[in-house]
């Protein structure tokens, strides 16, 4: 990914002062324009140090988490080189080890537990893309065609990864599968094109600059190609660096003043989450899961430049500060769906740049809000052509028809119901109509709105 870490001697007043300036703007303008909340307001965090100093240059390193807990990172050893590793939820750390150079490091980590990221060659420094499995090691998944190097940022659950590659002429987006390899993705009409995640449905976001040169965040579906996302500004530039299983997509943009993180849905277009309007200071939003819930960073401007805040955001509570591990620069740079963040922060004599693991409770949403979410998912899946609309019809009566039953007060009713959708999801991928990670997606989401409503 492509951000800027800003180092400092010591946090100022006049830092901490701008925090609260940039903290002054309430969620509801956002909101409204949002719709029905997904995520709820921050109750409690914890903050743990993961034991080892990371590094998180543009283009050098990044971190994942997977549902187990499980994070990809890039460990800097004491000879200040990266270094692929895997850590265990338990706290085992593997080490991925290399493609035949001195340096390698690990962008993210699927529920399988497969990683991918970069990796020098024997030709060092040049870097190839990988993905590592347990069984296999790590595997160099080559460029795109006339390139030298390749970067894997990110692999969803059918083990499909994206990243970029150069070729003849500028970096591209690709998409690897194991069965097809290495696809280009193309460009907005312009030279350049990076892809930076992909859901379990094939989604796949990135930025890549337009016939004009301007910088643009893109959508990318197998049916439909690259799609531009637009700015928070006409002719703004915008970059989408994550998304959820939703098609909810997460970035920075541009505004007349400074770079703010956003939201893009479909039926709202892109909504800027902040910070507030006047407060002299950059975002970026670099992660969403299936609750809406969006984690980045805060970057203050004043007399002294700081990194100063990680921040998770919900629609219900705006920019909540996750704290860090004493000194002034975290970073929150991925969220997994049961409220685990991992990032980045500085010792308290900025010393070090600590691997971080925040955990971070919500008030949990009501079961109306999960039935939402689950009727959202599918509405994704969709459009992405992974159903039909007559089989989404099908499922979609069953949700509506246990909400009616749970506005009744008829509890046992609303849970037959949804048992009923998870069997037709389940019959579904069965029958290969849906991919096993995207139905798995739907079955639990559709399993938290029952332990909802039997809580």
């Amino acid at each position: 990914m492509k951000h800027t870490t800003i180092r400092s001697a010591v946090l100022t007043a006049a830092c901490c002062a701008a925090i609260g300036a940039c903290h002054d703007a309430t969620p509801t303008d956002a909101l409204s324009l949002i719709g029905t909340p997904q995520a709820s307001l921050v109750t409690n965090i914890t903050v743990s140090d993961l034991g080892f100093e990371v590094t998180l240059v543009p283009f050098f390193g990044g971190l994942g988490i997977n549902a187990n807990g499980d994070v990809a990172a890039a460990l800097l050893d004491a000879q200040f080189r990266s270094r692929a590793v895997l850590r265990a939820a338990d706290g085992n750390l593997i080490d991925l080890g290399t493609l035949g150079g001195s340096q390698a490091a690990a962008n993210d980590v699927n529920d399988l537990g497969q990683v991918v990221g970069w990796s020098y060659t024997s030709d060092n420094p040049v870097s190839h893309a990988f993905r590592w499995t347990v069984g296999t090691g790590m595997q160099d998944l080559g460029t795109l065609p006339g390139g030298h190097f390749s970067y894997a940022s990110a692999i969803n659950n059918l083990g499909q990864v994206v990243g970029f590659s150069d070729g003849p002429g500028n970096d591209h987006a690709f998409l690897w599968t194991a069965e097809r390899g290495m696809q280009d993705l193309g460009t907005l009409g312009g030279p350049f094109s990076e892809a930076l995640d992909i859901n379990d449905l094939g989604q796949v976001v990135g930025s890549s600059t337009l016939s004009n040169s301007t910088t643009r965040a893109f959508l990318w579906t197998p049916s439909t190609g690259m799609h531009d996302l637009g700015g928070l500004v006409s002719a703004g530039y915008s970059e989408a660096l994550g998304l959820n299983n939703l098609g909810h997509v997460v970035g920075r943009a541009g505004t007349q003043t400074a770079d703010h993180a956003f939201l893009w849905r479909p039926e709202s277009g892109m909504v800027d989450l902040g910070p507030s309007s006047g407060c002299s200071s950059d975002a970026d939003a670099f992660a969403i899961n299936d609750f809406d819930q969006v984690v980045g960073r805060l970057t203050i401007v004043s007399k002294v430049l700081a990194a100063c805040e990680a921040f998770v955001w919900t629609a219900e509570g705006g920019m909540v500060d996750l704290g860090g591990l004493g000194g002034s620069f975290p970073e929150a740079r991925t969220i997994n769906n049961v409220g685990q963040v991992v990032g980045a922060s500085d010792n308290p004599t900025n010393t070090q740049f600590r691997a971080t693991l925040w955990t971070v409770q919500f008030t949990p949403p009501t079961p109306v809000e999960q039935i939402l979410r689950v009727e959202t998912e599918l509405q994704n899946a969709v459009s992405v052509g992974a159903l039909s609309d007559g089989q989404a019809d099908g499922l979609r009566a069953k949700l509506e028809a246990a909400t009616q039953q749970f506005n009744k007060d008829n509890l046992g009713s609303a849970i037959n119901l949804i048992q009923a959708f998870i069997r037709q999801v389940q019959s579904y991928t069965n029958a290969g109509i849906v991919s096993a990670p995207a139905g798995q997606s739907l079955i639990d989401a559709a399993q938290s709105a029952i332990n909802e409503l039997m809580s």
